[in-house]
């Protein structure tokens, strides 16, 4: 049984006896609950607690125990709460939140002017996006209070409480990092604001949700804001924006002017009391500090070019205006007008007869990592009319479906543009397209004139700088820190680790696993002998969010009962099916979460109910009949604020949502020791010999492959295709952000993204059907050109497209090149950190030379440096070398730059940045990285500055500039061929996969098996022939490493200088073979 607790059997005992009552007199289930609920809230309410199934009872203590304004604000929560928080939640931890909440309510003077839906919408709320809901608002509380208690404004406070964050921390405790959280690139899943404390870093959602969660628990409403797609760049960004009132401290006796809010964030709907202010989140930089009384943040004039910017929050705001989409729970506000100048597109949407075609879904799309991604939809009304509100700029504009579509590139200028669709067989779009934008900077004074005639930011006042004195005196110590793992301090550790073949890829999780690290180690030093090779495998493979998530109960857990339940198992698997399949605690989106035990009790008398199954199909059928009949499907969205369930909840609630409990049945597989897997929106078992599909809820149709369309699709051999771009008529194998494959879905284009096999000799392989094929390149602006190419994927035939991306000249404008210009060239003398010389003449007598002056203060740097590093064999071609210069006034680079290998200079006191850039000291944050390519004769060919990730194109063309390459509009025309193609053998990636693991890890034996398996499936391939004569050479098989390393150079391995230090080669270079191969 799922009841553990005390409370929960009394609550259970409360609904039967509530229910009862209830049936006898024809009421609806739950009707009681108005003796106790405000009535606006009421019907809703009866929704939540039907859609919370198992899990009503804790709901209900909630509603039955808070009392006044209190219970006002639980029943706001409850009847806006997302399902996954419904089936899930407990009583005592969400009346604690809302305990916390109207406690500081009535502590800050700041918060008696505050309007009740902000109170409700914007600091109550206990989740902030998508992140696992913590127990955070009390901690933070503590933490925060000595901080922001004698704070004057409610800006004063929250700059505070960004600093408390991510400035330099005051204090020196051991361990604790120099700033609680800094930007680091992860992945997808959001982690919880206690996660990315002991994480000590976060990406841009991340360093979000904290910092709201820090905000809000001292009274500061705060809302996420985040476009989509930018149309500029490749990428999308999320951050914060805090909503302030001029009421000062009553404890203050200075008369002070008050703030200014004529901030171009300013949002007038919200009153006169108060106005929304954006803040780089977890980044108090000159900007944040300054948003008093500018607004600004590193991304601000950016986001003056954005196509779609809106905020999320719970229930429906009062002024409806900004509503872009909304449902009972949440709704999504469009808040593009508070950063941009905007176009209000009126869509008149006709079918081939010309008569309205109302339901017809209408997208509008940006290009960003080369394909078509959709930022705004809206479907027609009734008059087949819609609107959606955009930037400046030129889109993509589509709508209908695959049989009768229209699309059209519209360029958009501040005010109202008519657009009039027609449906018809018009198919895909093909050739070459631009898509331009406006220069960000006279985008952004297009918007706010003011900043024509601005000066450099003010100076930030001493009392923003230091961490308020009370903090160290009066707040408790903290309990989530980032202490990193230091393998030389733990002999008792590392004795355990070094048994295991994988012990390099451990120590790797533990050192990334910054505060968290002990969970691990205990559950390491805790497992028993038997459970010890499969927690190496389970710690090894963990990414970053997992080994900073997990704890040691977590780990242990999953280990000792799939154990068990492999046990049982009538027929044996691998161990590779067995740890991907089984072992392995979480799919895709899902974080780690203790659910094995759970659902091993609940679901193991199931399977051998009736006697053991003898096959695995018998035991998976099993399973899925108990789903059918005890899980009901609840009618609710999933809405903004949806993070993946436990699938402990779903069973314990027997609730999931429409569509089927996936996530959940592949949890319940492996909880009996079933391999299984989500496969598109079903789930796929293995039966000890072949993958079949099972589908929940859906036990009639199991194993059956052609059940629709979609399932004949995904189980017949795919199709592949492979694209090469070339630049000035020199070929090179394009990533992700070049090239992509997309189907028509919803009015535009959906990337595929899961759907897609990326294969490692540059196939992409997809299921058969009509796709839309780009691949794209950026100028130093940030505008797009963009080919376009209908293809059928056809089963076991490939297509080969060759694309030229030469811009065309008129996209490389001089002006757009270059941001700035100097009379002279600056002489420069600066050192690294090991105390070598760098100057610049004397560089320029030999090579042209690429300066980029970065910080590690702000995110723009960070995420652009790996991109300008994977330039360097481009830049070598074209003798350009490159300098890195860190303007930071410590000068200290830190483990973010590891994989950076490019000199890297130090200017602490900014002198030589000066010289180039007269305002670095007052706009660091806003225009780093500064990038400027001069050549031997001492020009500047290229100079941006700022947030730009098509910068390695950038770079390209610009190289390409050096070595004489011309561009050419009538170049462009790609060819196409058709080969045979056979997808890639799911096998074979995985012995690439274990090879690479083992040879990390120091296990060169079992690397050389894997890598022998690998190349005789990719024969051709010469990245993995040369990692294969890395493990040979390890492994002392000098003659076998020979001829593997011939064999990568015969298919077309570059970059060979690195062979000439590699440390797994030391081995063949005491060898003459050696320089023969490698000269």
């Amino acid at each position: 049984m799922f009841i553990r607790h005390t409370t929960l059997a009394l609550g259970l005992l409360l609904v039967v006896f509530m229910l009862s009552s209830c049936k006898s007199s024809g009421s609806k289930p739950y009707a009681y609950i108005s003796k106790y609920a405000p009535p606006k809230y009421l019907d809703n309410l009866q929704s939540a607690l039907n859609e919370a199934g198992d899990n009503a009872p804790e709901l209900l203590k909630v509603l039955t125990t808070l009392k006044g304004e209190e219970l006002d604000g639980a029943s706001f929560l409850i009847s806006t709460m997302p399902f996954p928080d419904l089936i899930s939640i407990k009583a005592d931890y969400l009346m604690e939140h809302i305990h916390y909440a109207y406690l500081i309510k009535h502590k800050y003077p700041w918060m008696k002017n505050m309007p009740e839906d902000t109170f409700l919408a914007y600091v109550l709320p206990y989740r902030m996006a998508e992140e696992p809901i913590t127990a955070h608002r009390k901690y933070f509380y503590e933490q925060l209070d000595p901080l922001v208690r004698d704070c004057e404004t409610m800006l004063e406070a929250a700059y505070q409480v960004n600093l408390w964050l991510g400035g330099e921390r005051k204090d020196t405790q051991a361990g604790y990092a120099k700033q609680r959280v800094r930007f680091e690139p992860s992945e997808a899943r959001d982690k919880s604001p206690f996660a990315t404390l002991l994480g000590g870093q976060g990406r841009c959602e991340e360093m979000m949700i904290i910092f709201m969660a820090a905000t809000r628990a001292v009274g500061i409403p705060s809302r996420s804001v985040y476009t989509p797609y930018w149309p500029k760049c490749d990428n999308n960004h999320a951050w914060t924006e805090i909503w302030a009132n001029p009421v000062r401290s009553e404890q203050s006796s200075e008369n002070k002017t008050p703030p200014n809010y004529n901030s171009p964030t300013a949002d007038a709907s919200n009153g006169a009391s108060g106005k929304w202010f954006s803040m780089g989140s977890c980044e108090p930089s000159i900007q944040s500090a300054m948003a008093a009384t500018a607004g600004r943040a590193w991304f601000t004039e950016f986001s003056a070019t954005g196509a779609a910017i809106y905020c999320a929050r719970f229930g429906q705001p009062e002024d409806k205006s900004t509503i872009y989409r909304t449902s009972k729970k949440d709704s999504i506000l469009n808040v593009l007008s508070n950063y941009s100048l905007t176009c209000k597109l009126d869509i008149t949407v006709l079918a081939a007869d010309g008569q309205p075609a109302s339901g017809t879904p209408v997208t509008l799309s940006v290009v960003n990592w080369a394909v078509f991604r959709k930022v705004a939809m809206q479907k027609t009304d009734t008059q087949g009319k819609a609107v959606i509100t955009t930037g400046v700029g030129q889109y993509m504009l589509s709508a209908g479906d695959n049989e009768r579509l229209d699309w059209q590139i519209i360029s958009t200028t501040s005010g109202t543009l008519p657009v009039t669709m027609t449906l018809s067989a018009k198919g895909f779009p093909s050739g070459y397209y631009t898509l331009r934008f406006p220069d960000t900077h006279a985008a952004y004074v297009a918007f706010n004139p003011a900043a024509a005639n601005a000066g450099p930011d003010p100076e930030v006042p001493e009392k923003y700088k230091k961490i308020n004195a009370n903090h160290s005196q009066s707040a408790p110590p903290e309990a989530y820190y980032c202490a990193e793992f230091k393998i030389e301090e733990h002999p008792d550790i590392n004795e355990i680790i070094m048994s295991s073949p994988l012990s390099g890829n451990i120590i790797n999780v533990l050192k990334r696993s910054g505060g968290n690290w002990p969970e691990i180690a205990a559950a390491l030093k805790e497992a028993a002998k038997e459970q010890k090779e499969d927690l190496f495998w389970l710690v090894a493979q963990m990414n970053l969010v997992d080994s900073i998530e997990t704890n040691q109960a977590i780990l242990l857990e999953h280990v000792k009962y799939a154990q068990s339940a492999r046990s049982q198992l009538p027929v044996k698997v691998t161990d590779d099916i067995y740890h991907s399949y089984v072992l392995s605690p979480r799919m895709p989106y899902m974080h780690i979460y203790q659910w094995r035990k759970d659902l091993y009790d609940l679901l193991m008398p199931v399977v051998n109910k009736g006697g053991k199954p003898k096959t695995i199909t018998e035991a998976a059928l099993r399973i899925n009949q108990w789903i059918e009949r005890n899980i009901k499907i609840a009618d609710s969205t999933s809405g903004r604020f949806f993070c993946s369930p436990n699938p402990a909840s779903v069973f314990q609630s027997k609730r999931a949502l429409k569509g089927g409990p996936v996530m959940s049945t592949v949890a319940a597989l492996r909880a009996v020791g079933i391999p299984s897997n989500i496969k598109s929106d079903w789930v796929e078992f293995y039966d000890g010999a072949n993958w079949l599909p099972l589908y929940p809820m859906d036990s009639q149709n199991l194993g059956k492959t052609e059940l629709n369309e979609d399932t004949k699709k995904q189980y017949v051999k795919k199709g592949g295709v492979r694209i090469i771009t070339t630049k000035n008529g020199f070929e090179f194998q394009p990533g992700e952000m070049n090239c992509g494959i997309s189907k028509f879905s919803e009015g535009g284009w959906d990337f595929l993204d899961e759907e897609l096999g990326r294969e490692s000799n540059g196939w992409m392989s997809a299921a058969p059907g009509e796709y839309l094929l780009t691949a794209a390149s950026r100028n130093a602006n940030g505008d797009v050109l963009i080919y376009a190419q209908p293809i059928t994927i056809t089963s076991e035939k490939g297509i080969e497209v060759t694309v030229p991306l030469d811009l065309p000249v008129e996209m490389l404008s001089a002006s757009e090149r270059a941001v700035r210009e100097l009379k002279t060239l600056p002489d420069f003398t600066l050192t690294d950190k090991a105390g070598q010389s760098y100057n610049l003449q004397s560089a320029l007598k030999d090579n042209n030379l690429l300066l980029v002056f970065f910080t590690l203060e702000s995110e723009p740097s960070l995420r652009m440096l790996p991109l300008i590093q994977a330039t360097i064999n481009q830049a070598k071609s074209a003798g350009v070398e490159i300098w890195t210069v860190l303007v930071d006034e410590k000068g200290e680079s830190d483990e973010r730059l590891s994989g950076i290998s490019l000199p890297m200079l130090l200017d602490k006191d900014m002198a030589v940045a000066k010289q180039f850039i007269p305002d670095v000291a007052t706009k660091k944050n806003e225009i780093m990285p500064s990038v400027l390519l001069v050549n031997k004769k001492g020009e500047i060919i290229l100079w941006k500055e700022g947030y730009n990730l098509a910068i390695n194109s950038i770079l390209a063309d610009s190289f390409s500039a050096l070595l004489g390459g011309k561009s050419d509009t009538a170049t462009l025309e790609s060819l196409q061929k058709q080969v045979k193609f056979k997808e890639a053998d799911l096998a074979g990636l995985e012995y690439i996969q274990k090879g690479l693991e083992s040879l990390e890890g120091g296990n060169y034996a079992k690397a050389v098996e894997y890598y022998q398996k690998a190349v005789a499936c990719f024969p051709d391939i010469s990245g993995l022939w040369y990692n294969y004569a890395c493990a040979l050479s390890r492994n002392n098989n000098i003659d076998d490493a020979f001829t593997a390393l011939k064999k990568a150079i015969e298919f077309g391995m570059t970059g060979l200088d690195w062979a000439k230090k590699d440390p797994d080669l030391e081995n063949l270079r005491r060898d003459k073979r050696f320089k023969e191969l490698v000269p």
